[in-house]
């Protein structure tokens, strides 16, 4: 017998969400760069790491309701972006995160 303890929220996983953007250099999307999700409410906490694809494009899935920012940042080229803050919305009836832009500089 396998006893699984109950979830909160009466048995209801909580709602996750897509986050998806671009790394940018100017306007030309940057690919290769590792990309991190970090919590703004819990000290910048690392929630998750991606990397980008053509055209820098990033995805991060099963995002849970908080405030983040994306950052990116490349040592050789010494280049370096932050993501204004955004909002992952706590209700389902929400549609999934997109247009997070992460400008190296």
């Amino acid at each position: 017998i396998t006893i699984v303890p109950p979830l909160p929220n009466g048995g209801v996983p909580p709602a996750t969400y897509k986050v998806s953007g671009r790394v940018l250099i100017g306007e030309i999307g940057q690919p290769k760069f590792e990309v991190r999700l970090l919590d703004v409410k819990n000290k910048m906490a690392v929630k998750a790491t991606t990397t980008s694809i053509a055209k820098g494009a990033f995805t991060f899935e099963d995002v849970p309701p908080g405030t983040y920012v994306a950052v990116s940042e490349s040592t050789p080229q010494k280049l370096s972006g932050i993501s204004t803050a955004f909002e992952v919305p706590a209700k389902k009836d929400k549609k999934d995160v997109t247009g997070v832009e992460v400008i190296l500089r």
